[in-house]
């Protein structure tokens, strides 16, 4: 039988690149899917209406998501098993055209923006200005490490297109946004040349305490592209950082583009543990808690960090693993 399952306000219902193991469908309250625009790399997010299905191609197909779904309000969806949701729909021809139209919306949504990043009298164009637009979405949203590494791109891939001498600025802007940030937490005193460190010198900070010095190691290392093979641990770490720095709602915006940029991170689990703590640092236990019990479904068992998964989860409403 269908399930229906209650879901808290800022609850997450699925992220992108978990596997999908069935079919919800909105019963009650606002739901909202999450995505990368094609072209630009921005959010976009778009609404699931009350009675219609979601998640249903990555079902069918029996692959991963390719958005992320969280509730907006108190919500109640439904979850269909795949013979289950066949059953409905070979039975129902209205829930059939609703399904096509949908797909087909989304269809040609897709197309359009294949078709402008694929278009040959278009793609220089349309990569300079998409390329640019990455970064002054990151600007925007205050994730400086990105901004600067889009500016970066930008400029050495037209070092004299029409946004080189904003991109120039933009560089500039984000890298001292960025240091203004690290700059925010008690001074060492002592002077240290991060562009010469190795990876494992600078995790070596991190492992030690030294979140400061670890946090502008980590970001060195984006900045100057060097061990790209470490990329995504450093982004991922930098929001760690970030997160014992007392940054908390700076942590949370990092860690979120982690999980967005690198759905299948063999940190993906921990990164949800640390966006739930500095949740509860924020003093939202609810979200705290709905990220806890997400890290706990992802988080291998038996480590030391499952079982601090496990505690936290117990601390903030008694119960277990959802």
């Amino acid at each position: 039988m269908p399930k229906p399952v209650f879901y808290r306000a800022n609850a997450i219902i699925y992220f992108q690149g978990d596997k999908a193991e069935g079919i919800p469908i909105l019963k009650e309250g606002k739901v909202e899917l999450s995505y990368q625009d094609l072209q630009t790399g921005a959010e976009i997010r778009e609404p699931v209406k009350t009675g219609e299905f979601f998640g249903v191609q990555a079902a069918l197909g029996r692959f991963s998501h390719d958005e992320t779904a969280h509730a907006l309000t108190d919500c109640t969806v439904v979850h269909f098993s795949i013979p289950e949701f066949e059953n409905v729909v070979s039975g129902n021809p209205r829930i059939l055209m609703k399904m096509l139209q949908v797909f087909s919306t989304r269809l040609r949504r897709i197309h359009h923006q294949v078709q402008n990043l694929l278009s040959s009298d278009r793609i220089s164009g349309s990569a300079e200005a998409g390329l640019f637009a990455v970064g002054e979405y990151y600007l925007n949203d205050h994730q400086y490490p990105q901004a600067a590494h889009a500016f970066k791109s930008y400029l050495n891939h037209w070092p004299t297109g029409i946004y080189a001498p904003q991109a120039t600025l933009k560089v500039g802007e984000a890298e001292a946004a960025q240091a203004a940030v690290v700059e925010d937490v008690s001074e060492t005193g002592v002077v240290v040349d991060y562009s010469v460190l190795t990876f494992t010198e600078i995790n070596n900070q991190y492992k030690l305490g030294h979140y400061k010095d670890a946090m502008k190691g980590f970001m060195s290392m984006i900045n100057d592209e060097r061990d790209p093979e470490h990329t995504a641990y450093a982004e991922f770490r930098m929001g760690c950082c970030l997160y014992y720095l007392e940054h908390f709602n700076d942590a949370n915006k990092q860690l979120a583009m982690v999980i967005r940029k690198y759905p299948k991170h063999p940190y993906l689990g921990e990164a949800i543990y640390y966006m739930g703590l500095s949740h509860e640092m924020m003093g939202d236990d609810d979200k705290a808690l709905n990220f806890m019990k997400k890290a706990g479904q992802l988080v291998p068992e038996g480590g030391s960090l499952y079982r601090q998964v496990v505690k936290k989860i117990r601390e903030l409403d008694g119960g277990g693993i959802a």
